[in-house]
């Protein structure tokens, strides 16, 4: 992705610039300005920098987009009182959509968001678009096509939100019997608890928990006090993926 902006952006300024460092990805113009290019594969490299706007392109691709604002980016324009741009197509609620989200709150006056579908690009030819709604899965139509921030757009399952209308309950109800699952993942992927209520057919998924990114032992000890919570009669664990020993951590936490 950098290198094709960086092709383009030599062709565009070649009139004007002084010198060009192709190592360093840096453009140096006649009038004493510079335009430098990062890859956010390591945020890192542009600290200590001062900037007058910086520009992320394919924002929602970056996989710590909010770390790297707050830790590299943000501070980069403190001397100059600069301003930042977060290009993208959506891909799911990441921290690109937060920021989206930003710019809609009134309160974050400092923040301005826009939605473009591409049906607004006056270039591209209207029956184009039209064959690509029937061509297209819906949910990627919807993303790709309609700039819209698809919900569950990393999972398997679609509409999930708009089948699940029953409501949750804060706990245990008497007479009322549960089953939980559990399906573990550390870093890349989610550790989803669910909690059934098998009383009566048909079943009712009456409470769910998903995280990711933190110890095994606050996982361990987060799905304990669900279990407390409900009662639960019994839990099933997906291990794929995990060891043993968190398993048998499970096991002892929960007396299995």
């Amino acid at each position: 992705m950098l290198l094709e902006v960086w092709r383009e952006a030599v062709r565009t300024f070649a009139p004007i610039l002084t010198r060009r460092n192709v190592q360093e990805r840096r453009l140096e113009f006649l009038t004493g300005g510079l335009l430098e290019f990062w890859s956010l594969d390591n945020p890192d490299v542009a600290r200590g920098r001062k900037y007058k706007r910086v520009i992320v392109d394919e924002a929602a691709m970056v996989p710590a987009l909010m770390e790297s604002w707050q830790y590299a980016i943000r501070p980069t324009l403190a001397d100059y009182k600069g301003d930042a741009w977060f290009l993208s197509t959506p891909k799911g609620r990441n921290g690109f959509w937060q920021m989206w989200q930003w710019g809609q709150d009134k309160h974050m006056q400092d923040w301005a968001s826009w939605q473009m579908p591409s049906s607004v690009n006056p270039l591209l030819d209207a029956s184009e678009i039209d064959e690509m709604r029937r061509t297209m899965p819906e949910r990627t139509f919807r993303q790709e096509i309609e700039a819209a921030f698809v919900e569950d757009g990393g999972g398997v399952f679609r509409r999930v939100t708009e089948a699940a209308t029953a409501k949750t309950d804060t706990g245990n109800r008497n007479g009322h019997r549960y089953v939980m699952g559990v399906d573990l993942a550390r870093t890349l992927d989610f550790t989803v608890v669910v909690i059934l209520d098998i009383t009566r057919v048909p079943y009712r998924m009456v409470y769910m928990d998903r995280f990711n990114q933190i110890s095994w032992q606050v996982q361990v000890q987060r799905i304990k006090a669900a279990v407390e919570r409900f009662r639960v009669d019994q839990v099933v664990v997906d291990q794929t993926g995990v060891g043993d020993p968190v398993i048998e951590q499970l096991r002892r936490e929960l007396a299995l």
